[in-house]
């Protein structure tokens, strides 16, 4: 989104995309969590309002995959709704940054494809900071999905830490501060090697 927003700066696509997405950075995400439940959940009946499967079921095999991809839709759109805004300006941002550089000019002055300027020049220069916020976000999504999976009385690791607060159970809030730490620590990992994909001038950089 932001990619293409940026590529297409000043258009009413861009106009659009930025009011809307700019709309959903004003909310929380529980809150983003409540209006889905709300929507999709009571009054659409779409989706299940708790839980993370249907209790007394029975379901088993690709029914009760079904099931559980069910339950987890609603939590996972809110979260990625409330988080979806930064990326974007930041892409969008960066996007219009890297079409200013000299190497586009000379990227169009060679006759190449739009498609190859957009996604393959300034797309994939465009990426670089999106993908170092990412090592970072990792963590904010482990602190909103304690709200989230609230809403949704969801039993991840979210609500898992509600309930070790409100019992003062010290060893099962180590154990996910350990668990959070390790997965930022993957992540940021994982950064630091997608960078060489994503600009070469990183390998020769030392």
């Amino acid at each position: 989104l932001g990619i293409e927003s940026g590529w297409r700066r000043g258009s009413r696509t861009d106009r659009a995309m930025l009011v809307g997405l700019m709309s959903l950075n004003g909310f929380p995400d529980f809150f983003l969590g409540m209006l889905l439940l709300i929507i999709f959940g009571v009054v659409l009946g779409i989706f299940p309002l708790a839980g993370a499967l249907t209790p007394y079921s029975g379901l088993s095999g690709l029914a009760l995959i079904a099931d559980v991809l069910k339950h987890l839709f609603l939590p996972i759109a809110a979260l990625t709704l409330a988080h979806l805004a930064g990326g974007y300006l930041l892409t969008r941002n960066t996007m219009i940054t890297v079409l200013k550089e000299p190497y586009m000019l000379t990227a169009r002055a060679k006759g190449l494809s739009q498609r190859i300027l957009k996604y393959r020049h300034a797309g994939r220069n465009s990426m670089l900071p999106v993908v170092t916020r990412t090592g970072i976000w990792v963590g904010r999504v482990v602190t909103g999905a304690l709200f989230v999976e609230m809403v949704f009385a969801y039993p991840g690791v979210g609500y898992l830490t509600y309930e070790a607060l409100l019992t003062r159970d010290y060893p099962i809030i180590q154990g996910v501060f350990l668990l959070v730490a390790i997965f930022v620590l993957a992540a940021n990992f994982l950064v630091d090697l997608s960078y060489p994909k994503l600009d070469p001038r990183v390998s020769h950089a030392y």
